[in-house]
């Protein structure tokens, strides 16, 4: 237990962390740091970044994500999450452009297809901010974003309270204050 409370051991995490999570969650993946709570059955990352791969510009960095491990059935297939707790999450995604790349035949693949690998019982983003620039000169911004989500018996539980933002109308339409 005191090995994996070592800045070795933390460090060797971050390797595998970076190296494996790409494939998991289809997404490119930077870490600053990262510390292990062996006893709490925790693991934090500081300064962490999730890139749409090959880009340069993540599209969601946060200060701090702190995951706590649950108790896995073996049967289920699924990685059981406690708790994902992440600080200062800040999403900015430009949907004003129709994406270059030709039509796919069929339906696209859900981006968040790989999440159904995880049972998350809690999750928690605090101070996010959330940023989308629409079509025809629209946009959304929320600062100061928590949300809170639990997972009693199969049903997901939300809390989402936003102290500050805006939705830009267009152009010629003025904005609604949040």
């Amino acid at each position: 237990v005191l090995a994996l409370r070592t800045s070795v051991a933390w460090d060797t995490a971050c390797t595998l962390a970076r190296r494996h999570l790409p494939d998991l969650i289809g997404l490119d993946v930077g870490i600053g740091q990262c510390e292990l709570d062996p006893l709490g059955q925790k693991v934090i990352l500081r300064g962490v970044s999730l890139f749409a791969p090959g880009a340069d510009t993540p599209m969601v960095p946060a200060d701090l994500a702190e995951v706590q491990l649950g108790l896995t059935s073996p049967f289920s297939g699924k990685l059981a999450l406690d708790l994902v707790r992440v600080q200062r999450p800040r999403v900015s995604l430009d949907l004003s452009q129709p994406s270059s790349k030709p039509p796919r035949e069929g339906p696209a693949p859900c981006v968040l297809a790989p999440l159904e690998r995880l049972q998350i019982s809690r999750l928690a983003p605090t101070g996010a901010q959330v940023r989308l620039v629409l079509p025809g000169g629209r946009r959304v911004e929320v600062a100061d974003l928590d949300v809170g989500w639990k997972e009693r018996w199969g049903v997901a539980e939300f809390d989402v309270e936003a102290r500050r933002g805006v939705v830009g109308l267009g152009p010629d339409n003025g904005e609604l204050v949040l």
